[in-house]
């Protein structure tokens, strides 16, 4: 797959069948686009084109009020490669690119610039300045200048319309279960070990402190079994999200204890996925009854893989 920066340097030649959106997450609902959009490729001999925005225009107009994202970059073109798409447009979104009329994107952009025959939106897809372009537009201009619209209609989970915010929602109550029938996988941070204040070792439970993207969503304060992958080797572990008060400390802080792993993992990069939430933060007595849960936390740990070993 290409990833296109600026479409100067877009030069499929022929048609292109594109799929617009802002692709956060990849969820369900972003995954049957991408599929509409390989099918239309082979129908109407196109080019496949997945068309986002580098930064999420949230970003650029929300600024801190802007929500959290889902995925990162890297993962975001790393999971649309995976569909077979040939060109990823990274868009870069511009206070000035916002104003741009819902007519004018079309025409300028996609017809002009990258030759569109086919398009495949979610049923509410929004374009143009202020979010003003809706599908019906899209649908109106697309006779106007001779392309086919495919409006994909909303895929639910429990009754409620699988989209990002909707993930958030899930997020924010620490449902991580919920979650990943949404994507389809389960939810994913990834981060760089860096030093704590050590009291983990002290204590006899060793735990890895995550520097993370401060912009990705992360689950409610609590704590999780998770799965972690250390230089290629998959394990069971345990998360702590949230503050430490039966220390006292009420930073924030992302903890992870590898279950059954010693070594030293400083500056190592870890990918962690949430499997299901086992409770929420507590202040403990004393450091005593913190390391006796901690030992229940591994043991439903265990008892959720059905291993005794934390290797997966």
């Amino acid at each position: 797959m290409k990833v296109i920066n600026d479409l100067k340097d877009f030069t499929a030649g022929g048609f292109s069948s594109i799929a617009l959106g802002n692709f956060d997450g990849i969820h369900l609902g972003h995954q049957k686009l991408l599929k509409r959009l390989i099918e239309s490729t082979e129908r109407y001999s196109t080019k496949s084109v997945v068309f986002t925005f580098e930064p999420h225009p949230s970003q650029v107009l929300n600024g801190n009020d802007s929500p959290f994202l889902l995925t990162p970059l890297e993962d975001k073109i790393e999971l649309i490669s995976k569909y077979g798409v040939e060109y990823l447009v990274l868009m870069p979104f511009t206070d000035s690119f916002s104003k741009m009329s819902p007519e004018g994107f079309v025409k300028e952009i996609l017809v002009d610039k990258m030759n569109v025959k086919y398009i495949v939106v979610g049923f509410n897809y929004k374009f143009g300045n202020m979010a003003s372009g809706s599908v019906d537009d899209l649908s109106r201009l697309s006779h106007m200048y001779n392309f086919t619209v495919e409006i994909v209609p909303p895929i639910t989970h429990q009754k409620r319309v699988i989209s990002s915010s909707y993930i958030r929602e899930l997020l924010q109550i620490g449902d991580v279960k919920k979650v990943a029938e949404c994507l389809g996988r389960p939810y994913k941070i990834k981060g760089e070990v860096i030093h704590g204040d050590g009291r983990g070792k002290t204590i006899g439970v060793p735990t890895a402190n995550l520097k993370l993207n401060h912009l990705i969503a992360l689950p409610v304060n609590g704590v999780y079994i998770v799965e972690a992958i250390l230089k290629g080797e998959r394990y069971m572990g345990v998360v702590n999200i949230g503050s430490k008060p039966t220390f006292n400390k009420w930073n924030p802080s992302i903890e992870l204890h590898i279950v059954d792993y010693s070594g030293d993992i400083y500056n190592e990069i870890i990918e962690v996925y949430f499997m299901d939430r086992i409770r929420s933060i507590k202040k403990f007595r004393d450091s005593t009854e913190l390391v006796n849960q901690i030992k229940q936390d591994i043991i439903v740990c265990r008892k959720f893989t059905g291993k005794d070993t934390g290797i997966v």
